[in-house]
């Protein structure tokens, strides 16, 4: 038996209070009085703005305050364009730009910045004249416009005379009204259950590339979380975010920004290899060595095999191969011997397993006050059982 998800549910039915703000006929009181509540600002306009442009609403009502939060978290599920949707109220530019006078534009039935967009990106100031017969003087408007929207060039805007690509809450903001087939509160809580992000993060396309495998973005979120549920040392967790977000440079990215310098790896003395990001954390052969010592270390003390791939090592992406106390300790290993690697970045030589046995037993010290302080000590002395035997 499927039992709904009833987190997602209540989001879902929080979300499709705001749905009824942006239907322009037949609004329940309720949505009038919220109106009211705001003054000067409306929902619609408030919606489609990112958090740090939207003003600031002291007289707004709690239950309101509370759905957009909802919709903060979520938004990505139901707008295409960032941070601008294609269905932003074009008076809404206002608080983007406030030197942006959305009177003249709404007055030629501009009402959407949709209308303004084709094939992705903003019409150049002769073509909307074209269309519309806007005047002359919106061209001082329409220039930031487009370097606003600049920002966003490198994220996907879909076209308005595209239905596929516009989502059905910005087919109902532009339209007003919603289709017969349209279910608010099933739509809305099938899209919190099955939505998948259209854009990967850019730290995780670039693994993809470097790893030759796909990185999902699921995936991208697991491996954090899990790492943040197994370790609570602060230096671990941040060498972890280091090397997930490519902190460090390396040769060949010194070498893009300063030419002069060399794009080879300092520690391939005799050999003519570039210094990569796989290069310099998982392929010089002198590094290589470690990783496999590394491997070996893991197995005999956790009596576990985890696959010997880069993806396991460096990212710690890998499956619950054994229980959260040897898991644990995997992790503990893992990211003491990138700690290493890093602290002895552009030296010649790869560290050596004698170091990280001793930086790990520096770590017992440390878990050893940690645990006494802790309510249920048990959940982590089997890491360290492991560790002594």
């Amino acid at each position: 038996m499927a039992f709904p998800n009833v987190k997602a549910y209540y989001q879902a039915a929080v979300l499709t209070s705001l749905l009824s703000h942006l239907i322009k006929d037949k609004q329940p009181q309720w949505v009038v009085m919220e109106n009211r509540a705001i003054r000067l600002f409306q929902v619609p306009n408030l919606l489609w703005l990112h958090k740090k442009n939207r003003p600031t609403t002291p007289t707004m009502p709690s239950q309101l305050a509370l759905a957009l939060q909802v919709w903060e978290t979520h938004r990505t599920h139901f707008e295409t364009g960032c941070p601008l949707s294609m269905a932003t109220p074009i008076e809404a530019i206002t608080y983007c730009i406030p030197t942006f006078h959305a009177t003249p534009w709404k007055e030629k039935g501009i009402t959407h910045l949709s209308h303004v967009c084709e094939a992705g990106k903003l019409m150049d100031f002769t073509r909307l004249r074209a269309i519309y017969d806007i005047p002359q003087t919106s061209q001082y408007s329409h220039i930031p416009l487009k370097s606003l929207l600049g920002k966003q060039s490198k994220v996907r805007m879909p076209d308005h005379r595209d239905p596929v690509e516009i989502s059905a809450w910005e087919k109902i903001r532009i339209s007003g009204k919603t289709s017969p087939k349209f279910k608010p509160l099933s739509d809305c809580y099938k899209v919190l259950q099955t939505y998948t992000p259209l854009h990967k993060s850019p730290q995780a396309a670039n693994w993809h590339l470097d790893l030759e495998t796909k990185v999902p973005e699921g995936t991208w979120k697991h491996i954090i979380s899990s790492t943040r549920k197994l370790i609570k040392s602060a230096p671990l967790l941040e060498q972890h975010q280091k090397t997930l977000y490519r902190w460090y440079m390396v040769p060949t990215r010194i070498h893009k920004q300063y030419p002069h310098s060399s794009p080879l790896c300092w520690r391939c003395t005799q050999e003519q290899e570039q210094g990569t990001v796989m290069h310099i954390w998982w392929r010089c052969p002198q590094l290589a060595r470690f990783w496999k010592k590394v491997h070996k270390l893991i197995k005999r003390a956790t009596n576990t095999d985890i696959n010997f791939e880069p993806a396991t090592f460096l990212l710690l992406n890998f499956p619950n191969v054994a229980p959260a106390h040897k898991m644990k300790l995997i992790c503990h290993v893992l990211l003491t011997a990138q700690k290493l690697i890093a602290r002895s970045w552009k030296y010649t030589k790869a560290p050596n397993i004698q170091t990280l046995i001793q930086e790990i037993d520096k770590q017992l010290i440390y878990e050893t006050y940690f645990i006494k302080t802790h309510p249920r000590p048990q959940r982590f002395l089997g890491t360290w059982e492991l560790w002594h035997s």
